[in-house]
C-alpha cells in the first residue's frame, strides 16, 4: 500500500521509550485529548521501499566525537567532524486518479508534482534557538547538537527544523506523470541530505549522542 505518512529518522545511539504522563482525575480536568492527522493530495508514493509509517526508521550513524581541547574550543554553530549523507528513497509514485490510458489524438496529459520532506516542527527534540536537533537519550553529552542539511535536488542549505525556512529552500523532487508516450515520466527518486555534529552551548562534555525526528512526505 502506499501513502504518505509518518516515519522517523534516527541518528546512532537514540533511545525509544513511550511516555504514558499520569492520569489526573480532577475535578472538571479533560481527560484526555483526541490529535487528528490527513493532508489532501493527489498523489502518492512508497517511502524507502515500504509504507510510510511510524516504524519505517532510516538510521544515520554518525560515529564518535573525541571531546578534545581542539574540539571544546570551536565556536558555536561549528561543524564538528564529518558529515553522513542519508536519502528518503521514493518509488511506484502514481497519481490517485490516473490519467486516461488512451486519449484522444492531441489530447495527451502531461502532470507534474514536487515531493518534499516535512520534519516534525513540535518535536521536543528541536532547540527552539538554533533548530538543531538536541541530543538525547541515557546521559546525554553537553555542549553538542545535531544538524541536517539538503544534499540534492539543486540544493545544499542547511535546515532549521523550527520550520522557518523559506519555500525557496526547501529540496523537492520533481514528479512527472504522462500518458504521452514521447514524454519521460519520473515516478521515483531520491531526497538526499546530510546530517552532523554542531558545536552548541555550554562545556563539551562525553555522553550518548543520538537523537530522532519524525517527517512525513509533502506533495504539492
Amino acid at each position: 500500500m502506499k501513502r504518505s505518512s509518518l516515519s522517523y529518522l534516527i541518528s546512532a545511539g537514540a533511545l525509544l521509550a513511550a511516555l504514558a504522563p499520569a492520569a489526573s482525575h480532577a475535578q472538571a480536568a479533560w481527560d484526555g485529548q483526541i490529535r487528528f492527522t490527513g493532508s489532501v493530495s493527489d498523489t502518492t508514493c512508497s517511502v524507502n521501499g515500504g509504507q510510510g509509517s511510524a516504524s519505517n526508521i532510516t538510521d544515520v550513524r554518525l560515529g564518535n566525537v573525541d571531546p578534545n581541547a581542539a574540539t571544546k574550543a570551536l565556536a558555536v554553530g561549528a561543524n564538528i567532524g564529518s558529515k553522513q549523507t542519508f536519502k528518503i528513497s521514493l518509488s511506484n509514485c502514481s497519481l490517485l486518479t490516473p490519467l486516461p490510458t488512451n486519449p484522444a489524438a492531441g489530447a495527451a496529459q502531461t502532470e507534474t508534482r514536487g515531493a518534499a520532506i516535512e520534519f516534525d516542527q513540535g518535536s521536543a527534540n528541536i532547540n527552539g534557538a538554533t533548530g538543531n536537533l538536541m541530543v538525547t537519550g541515557f546521559q546525554p553529552a553537553k555542549g553538542i547538537e545535531i544538524g541536517i542539511w539538503n544534499a540534492g535536488n539543486g540544493k545544499t542549505n542547511k535546515l532549521d527544523l523550527r520550520g522557518t525556512m523559506s519555500p525557496s529552500d526547501v529540496q523537492t523532487l520533481q514528479l512527472r506523470f504522462s500518458n504521452d508516450t514521447t514524454v519521460t515520466q519520473i515516478l521515483a527518486g531520491d531526497l538526499t541530505f546530510e546530517a552532523g555534529y554542531v558545536r552548541a552551548s555550554g562545556t563539551l562534555e562525553s555522553g550518548n549522542a543520538g537523537s530522532q525526528i519524525a517527517y512525513k512526505v509533502s506533495y504539492r
